[in-house]
């Protein structure tokens, strides 16, 4: 993780000889690196494989709100995305998910993906980025953004109806 302090600003005035008093704002997450985007990468999307969305969920803060195609206006709290992840892992528990890239992110990480979605006939393959902000840890906001149209012409048997990471 990367830090930096802020600097010194004056935020009020001494009582009593009125000399503006300075004192340190709170330091701020520059984001990930790539090194520290992999390693983080390298835990949570395996979760989105098999049918465990409280482990997934669990990588997600309380107050975290996450957004993809399927959902443009968003779902707020980790126990609505939990509900969310309930319904889409059980329906599709065998895709899998790995990072190709990432891009350090005020606050988090950019990070770059590919899905790999069983079908009955073939495998389908995504791509796509999501935004990661992440505070303490966990991911505080994930907004993903893809191509969902390989998708809706795929059949449905085995073929998640949206795509995730």
């Amino acid at each position: 993780m990367r830090w930096q302090r802020a600097r010194r600003t004056p935020v009020e005035a001494d009582p009593e000889s009125g000399t503006p008093v300075a004192v340190d704002e709170p330091r701020s997450f520059l984001g990930y690196g790539t090194e520290q985007a992999s390693l983080f990468a390298a835990a949570w999307l395996p979760a989105w494989t098999g049918n465990d969305p409280r482990a997934l969920a669990a990588f997600y803060a309380h107050d975290a709100f996450y957004s993809d195609p399927a959902v443009p206006e968003g779902i707020h709290g980790r126990e609505a995305l939990t509900a969310y992840l309930a319904r889409l892992l059980a329906r599709y528990p065998d895709w899998v998910w790995t990072q190709t890239a990432s891009e350090p992110m005020r606050e988090g990480f950019v990070n770059f993906w590919r899905a790999r979605i069983p079908r009955e006939d073939a495998q389908l393959e995504l791509s796509g980025i999501c935004l990661v902000v992440l505070r303490s840890g966990l991911i505080v906001r994930n907004h993903v953004f893809f191509d969902r149209s390989p998708l809706l012409r795929a059949p449905t048997a085995k073929v998640a109806a949206h795509a995730r990471r």
